[in-house]
């Protein structure tokens, strides 16, 4: 199975059960969210609904530190990468 089949079947699958959106991205840090996410803060525009540590909003590896993910079970976060798919379509 290829990285852009699973993605049809995941969003197929997550309509089924009323899911509306799903979305996908990469693992990467995202540096830009982070800034804005400071910004939003020191201007006291949080609502209190959300993840109150910024690290975990714009990084992936400390949202998911606790995760099998992070405990050795997989070592790679994104289905971007081609070898990651397979790994786990096994």
């Amino acid at each position: 199975m290829n990285v852009y089949q699973l993605k049809e079947e995941l969003i197929e699958y997550a309509k089924s059960i009323g899911v509306d959106k799903i979305g996908f991205t990469t693992a990467d840090t995202f540096d830009s969210l982070k800034d804005r996410l400071i910004l939003q803060e020191s201007l006291g525009y949080l609502s209190g609904f959300e993840e109150p540590d910024i690290e975990k909003r714009s990084d992936a590896n400390a949202a998911f530190a606790e995760s099998e993910i992070n405990r050795g079970h997989c070592t790679c976060l994104s289905f971007e990468n081609e070898g990651c798919a397979k790994k786990h379509a096994n």
